[in-house]
């Protein structure tokens, strides 16, 4: 009996995860270079041109690297870097929220409404999972 559950448990070890494959096509556009894809969990709900991505994949790496080097820097106190952090985060939201237009900011801020509508109706009732 030990033997058995010894081997089970060791070919349910060896099974590797299975990943699935992204698709490297680009997202549809129309005429004016918009995305043409839409719907909850795609990264490109608000409509950004192939322009605003890039500007807002800059802006993410810039702060990336700048995040790192706070992190890293033995010269800061832990509430320095707490406090560059807060601020670097401020800044970047600043700059992409510059990048969109005035429809963009209103659709941002009604998925955020409703993202946070969902949070507070799953957190009512039972615990959650994480």
């Amino acid at each position: 009996m030990l033997s058995i559950a010894a081997a089970f448990s060791i070919s349910s070890y060896a099974q590797a995860p299975q990943t699935t494959q992204q698709s490297t096509q680009a997202p549809a556009q129309d005429q004016q270079g918009n995305s043409t894809q839409q719907g909850k969990g795609n990264k490109n709900s608000l409509g950004l041109t192939s322009d605003q991505q890039q500007k807002m994949h800059q802006i993410n790496a810039d702060e990336k690297a700048k995040r790192q080097s706070i992190q890293n820097d033995k010269t800061l106190s832990d509430a320095q870097k707490q406090d560059q952090l807060k601020s670097l985060k401020k800044d970047s939201k600043h700059q992409k929220n510059s990048l969109l237009t005035k429809d963009q900011k209103a659709k941002k801020k009604q998925m955020s409404a409703a993202k946070h509508a969902n949070r507070k109706s799953n957190s009512s009732g039972s615990t959650q999972q994480r």
